[in-house]
């Protein structure tokens, strides 16, 4: 018989009585026979946790306690988890049913090491958007209920960056499609139902978009590193630390990453400066 790949899925919770049973349902109702769920609760005051012991003996572990956000509750569910696949559920999210059996019992993941699939929300007609290169990830996040990570990246690449309140997982999965070592593969199936109502789709997380753009340049112009780019480069990532990062320049964006080079550089800096300059007026 097949060994078949250990899933953890890892939910944090806070406060979420109203959806978090339908929640586990979609998880213990799989048809998948190796799955490690975790629950990180952040002390919830309401009654989550009566609803978590309700489910506990088919909750392979589960806590509550005092964290310093959704990614803290993250970080100590891939402490706990012993999968080699890692999954990120909210608690207002579904899977889709026999979802995970339909991925691990059919699909060839040797060579792959970061699988996507697909997500419907509940709110509208929205799906995501098929298969992503980095410069499509630049521009919009994958959102982490379409992702399995394999356990390896977070070993080699470090947990969740805490100091990004909102996009700390958009931070991540910049760092693996920038890892040398990244084997992505897409999935053409709808793996959760999920409400797209979370803070991150009506707040900014102002510390991440001041630094997205160097994270960006640094990766990608060292193969066009002359005396002149590094001169440019320079003056784009000072004036971004000054004053921030106009978000509507994808176009140049997405020249620069499939064919970086000095001209484009140079219109990245001055568009840059204009738009800037027209902020100040």
């Amino acid at each position: 018989m097949v060994n078949l790949p250990k899933i953890s899925i890892i939910t944090p919770s806070y406060n979420q009585d109203h959806c978090i049973e339908e929640c586990i349902l979609s998880v213990i109702n799989q048809d998948y026979s190796n799955i490690e769920f975790i629950i990180i609760d952040g002390k919830s005051t309401d009654n989550s946790v009566e609803i978590i012991k309700k489910y506990a003996d088919q909750i392979t572990y589960w806590v509550s306690e005092s964290d310093k956000g959704i990614y803290d509750a993250m970080n100590k569910g891939i402490e706990k988890a012993t999968g080699d696949w890692l999954y990120f559920l909210g608690t207002d999210d579904k899977l889709q049913k026999g979802v995970i059996s339909q991925i691990f019992c059919y699909e060839n993941l040797e060579e792959c090491n970061f699988l996507y699939g697909e997500v419907e929300s509940k709110n509208t007609t929205f799906v995501h958007r098929g298969t992503v290169d980095y410069a499509n990830l630049f521009e919009r996040n994958l959102c982490h209920q379409v992702i399995f990570y394999h356990k390896n990246l977070f070993e080699n690449l470090g947990n969740y960056n805490k100091k990004y309140k909102l996009y700390a997982d958009w931070d991540f999965n910049i760092r693996c499609f920038t890892y040398k070592h990244i084997k992505p593969k897409y999935v053409d199936k709808i793996v959760c139902t999920y409400s797209g109502e979370g803070i991150s789709s009506h707040t900014i997380d102002e510390v991440f978009k001041k630094e997205k753009l160097p994270k960006y340049i640094n990766k990608f112009l060292v193969k066009v590193s002359t005396p002149d780019v590094e001169k440019y480069k320079y003056h784009i990532l000072d004036a971004i630390r000054q004053k921030g990062f106009p978000y509507n320049i994808k176009t140049i964006i997405l020249y620069l990453y499939r064919k970086p080079n000095l001209l484009a550089l140079k219109s990245l800096y001055y568009l840059l400066l204009e738009k800037f300059e027209s902020s100040s007026q």
